[in-house]
């Protein structure tokens, strides 16, 4: 993975999940 991290905006584990899920489902 190639995922810059964000010190202003830091995301839980949780949240990067409903993320790559809501990525790939709009990739059909």
């Amino acid at each position: 993975d190639c995922i810059p991290k964000d010190p202003a905006h830091v995301e839980t584990p949780e949240q990067l999940q409903v993320k790559y899920e809501k990525l790939m489902a709009a990739k059909g």
